[in-house]
Order: structure tokens, then sequence, then C-alpha cells
């Protein structure tokens, strides 16, 4: 993802650390990433692994891509209301930190037509 969507970014984040802890990891942990025999017997479940995380890498584009296009048509009101509870809120009470002072939320007669 070129850049971080704010309802996508933190479920993709989440995914890829779990991904990484969970199968890459202990691997490299174990000392067994050049263990063929390992590797071997590992072969259908790490191919499943893998497949799952394509799938999940695939899903949050496409969520990125649907969320990104519904933004966009919304009015400055109806951005300002899904941004509300956001409010106030620093970076360490929320994901999503709200800048109200940006340029999609506010009316186009009130940035003087622009």
């Amino acid at each position: 993802m070129s850049s971080g969507d704010p309802e996508v970014l933190p479920v993709k984040v989440i995914w890829d650390y779990t991904y990484y802890w969970a199968v890459l990891c202990q691997l490299v942990f174990q000392n067994r990433l050049t263990d063929t025999a390992l590797l071997g017997e590992m072969q259908a479940e790490l191919a499943e692994a893998s497949q799952l995380n394509r799938d999940m890498q695939a899903l949050c584009k496409i969520w990125k891509r649907r969320h990104e296009r519904g933004c966009k048509d919304r009015t400055p009101a109806q951005r300002r209301k899904w941004a509300a509870k956001y409010v106030g809120k620093d970076r360490y009470e929320s994901s999503i930190v709200v800048d109200m002072t940006n340029a999609g939320f506010i009316e186009a007669d009130e940035r003087g037509g622009v």
C-alpha cells in the first residue's frame, strides 16, 4: 500500500506482525531456516500459511481501494461527521489522528471558493 488508509492500515499492520511472528520468526529463532528435512515436512503447512498471507494482502488492497472510492465521494460535512469521534485524540489514544483544518473537511465556500 502506498499510503496509510486510516481504516485499513491498522488491520494490515497487525496481520503483518502476526504472520511474521507466528510463521517466519519461528524458523529463524529455532535455527531451522536451513533445515531441509523440517521444511519438507512442513511444506503443506507453510504453503497454506503463505497462501493465507497472500489472500490477506489482497484483501487489504481491495479494502483500501473501496474505502478510498467511498471517501472521495463524501461531502466535507459527511467527512466531519465520520471524523468527530477522533477529534482531540492524540496518537496514544487512537491510531487515527484527525486534523480538522485539512481541506477535505472544509466546505468550498469556507476555503474561498477553492
